[in-house]
C-alpha cells in the first residue's frame, strides 16, 4: 500500500516532511487514474488535506489530461477556498465542458465572492467566449433567485439578447456595483434603476 492510500485509510505513516510531500504528489498523480475508485479516493483525501494541496491542484487545471483537470477542479470545488476563485474562472474556458462545469460549481460554492468574479470577467470581455458565457450564465441564474435577483435578470436577459457586445458588460457592471452595495451595508432605493449605471 502507497503512503498516500495508508493516510487515506486512516492510518498516517508519513514522518517526515518529504514523506508527507510524496504522499501529496502520489495523491494528485491519482487524480488521473484510469480507475475511478482510485480517483474518487484520492479526492477524497485531497480534499481533507491543508491548504499546500492547493498549489499543487491549480497547477493541474492546465494539464494536458482532461481527467487530471476534472480531477483537481472537483477537489478544489469541494475545498471552496475563496482564493482559487480565478482559477475557476480561467477553467471556464475548459475545452471539456465537464471541466468547466466544476469550475462553475466552484464559483457557485464560493457564494457572493464567486458571483462577483463571474461579473468581474463579464466586464472584461469574457463573455464573447462561447463556452465561458454558457458557464457564466449557470453561475448567474443560480444566484437568481436569491436576494440579488433582480441586480441579475438584466445581465442574463442581455446575455440572451442580440447585442450583447452592447449590454453584457454595462449591465454585468450594474450589478457588481449594486452587489458590493448590498454587501457593504449600503443599499439603493428600489426605485433607482440599474440601468443608470
Amino acid at each position: 500500500m502507497s503512503t498516500a492510500m495508508a493516510w487515506y485509510s486512516g492510518r498516517p505513516t508519513w514522518t517526515d516532511e518529504v514523506t508527507q510531500q510524496n504522499a501529496i504528489s502520489d495523491l494528485v498523480a491519482r487524480l488521473s487514474d484510469p480507475d475511478v475508485v482510485v480517483r474518487d479516493r484520492a479526492a477524497s483525501a485531497l480534499v481533507l488535506m491543508d491548504r499546500r494541496v492547493v498549489g499543487l491542484l491549480v497547477e493541474e487545471l492546465n494539464h494536458p489530461d482532461y481527467r487530471m483537470r476534472l480531477g483537481a477542479a472537483r477537489v478544489l470545488r469541494d475545498r471552496a477556498d475563496p482564493g482559487v476563485g480565478p482559477y475557476f474562472i480561467e477553467a471556464m474556458n475548459d475545452a471539456e465542458l465537464e471541466v468547466r462545469r466544476v469550475a462553475a460549481e466552484g464559483l457557485i460554492a464560493l457564494g457572493d465572492d464567486g458571483l462577483e468574479l463571474v461579473l468581474e470577467a463579464l466586464i472584461n470581455l469574457s463573455w464573447k467566449n462561447p463556452t465561458f458565457r454558457e458557464e457564466a450564465d449557470h453561475v448567474i441564474r443560480r444566484f437568481s433567485s436569491g436576494k440579488f435577483r433582480r441586480f441579475l435578470e438584466p445581465v442574463t436577459e442581455m446575455m440572451e439578447g442580440t447585442e450583447p457586445a452592447a449590454w453584457v458588460p454595462l449591465m454585468a457592471y450594474g450589478a457588481l456595483i449594486r452587489i458590493h452595495a448590498i454587501r457593504a451595508n449600503r443599499s439603493y432605493p428600489e426605485s433607482e434603476s440599474i440601468e443608470r449605471f
